[in-house]
């Protein structure tokens, strides 16, 4: 990440206080609203056109506690202009244990990132 103070990062701080940008509160998202571990999530998107290639419209993370019984699901739409509407399965079987993710609720719209 570029530096995390000032230049591109999510905090600018200048005389007259501390501006938090946009990337500060996706990043205080995925700390402070994600589970702990993250489970394995399959997705099916279009595409979308991104720095000369291409990436899934509709991405998302299925995170969950020790229990497996809290579960947190965040859901981002990268087309700057189209919401997108999600269908969200979940099966209810696992084949394994969620990995332990170092960072630690559920949303199912993915509006513009814009």
């Amino acid at each position: 990440m570029a530096p995390a103070v000032n230049a591109r990062g999510p905090l600018f701080v200048h005389p007259s206080g501390i501006v938090k940008r946009t990337t500060f509160h996706v990043l205080a998202m995925y700390a402070n609203l994600l589970e702990a571990n993250v489970a394995e999530s399959w997705i099916a998107s279009d595409t979308i056109d991104a720095g000369g290639g291409k990436v899934p419209v509709v991405d998302a993370i299925a995170t969950c506690d020790d229990s497996m019984r809290d579960w947190r699901i965040a859901c981002i739409n990268r087309d700057p202009s189209t919401p997108k509407e999600v269908t969200l399965a979940i099966d209810g079987r696992m084949t394994g244990r969620p990995r332990r993710s170092s960072a630690a609720r559920k949303s199912v719209t993915a509006g513009p990132t814009s």
